[in-house]
């Protein structure tokens, strides 16, 4: 995408013909470079990268719940697996998670915590805390798919044996 596409002029008038930079609409001449903008152009492409994260995630998960007892390969509708897997790749590399990628973890400010040390009330709240928020999750999925929340919280349940 060219920046003039979005706006950008240059001195003379005419439209820019600068790419935009990733993940914005205008070259780093005409606001790509400014801080906020670049804020918000990476907290665009953390939003776009996050459900296929979950995916390939959850992909990962059940990958050892259906599996062939006597040739260990998974079992169930690999095409479509593979369809969902490609599709996740490609919207991964082209927001900038590509093969060779770096991904760099830095401690926070307040230093780093070591969870070992939390008390069993305390693993508790944390795990209740993850729980509500995966909970508010699943409801705004479901309010953006237009379905009841009922329904999506029943078929995201695995089959209980009684």
């Amino acid at each position: 995408m060219k920046c003039g596409d979005n706006g950008g002029r240059t001195s003379s008038g005419r439209e820019c013909q600068r790419d935009c930079a990733t993940g914005l609409t205008r070259c780093n001449l005409h606001g790509a470079s400014a801080p906020a903008a670049k804020i918000k152009a990476e907290l665009m492409l953390a939003q776009a990268r996050m459900p296929s994260c979950e995916l390939l995630f959850s992909i990962v998960e059940r990958y050892n719940d259906n599996v062939c007892v006597s040739c260990g390969r998974p079992q169930g509708d690999i095409d479509q697996t593979k369809v969902a897997i490609k599709a996740a790749q490609l919207i991964l590399d082209r927001t900038g998670m590509g093969p060779r990628s770096v991904i760099e973890l830095t401690p926070q400010s307040d230093g780093s915590l070591d969870f070992s040390q939390l008390q069993d009330s305390e693993k508790g709240e944390l795990l209740a805390a993850i729980a509500m928020v995966k909970s508010v999750k699943d409801r705004l999925r479901a309010r953006l798919l237009g379905v009841p929340y009922a329904s999506t919280l029943l078929a995201s349940q695995p089959d209980q044996e009684m």
